[in-house]
């Protein structure tokens, strides 16, 4: 597994580094996603999503479910 690569997001197209070598070093590492967003992202995309996807989902479904608890 190659420790760095430059993919794009499945979600806006977006070119970004993704590290599956070095997940703590990754971008996605610095954000604590809600369950019912990791699911979202497990039904509706393959691969990973860039930082400002994963932060434009969590804060939908903030705003959607405020009550729920937003990270894990």
């Amino acid at each position: 597994m190659p420790e760095h690569e430059w993919v794009n997001c499945p979600r806006c197209s977006g070119l970004f580094n993704c590290r599956p070598g070095r997940v703590a070093h990754c971008q996605c590492s610095t954000i604590s996603l809600a369950e019912t967003v990791r699911e979202y992202i497990a039904l509706h995309y393959s691969g990973c999503l860039c930082i400002n996807c994963l932060q434009q989902l969590q804060a939908a479904a903030q705003q959607q479910y405020p009550q729920q608890e937003s990270s894990l």
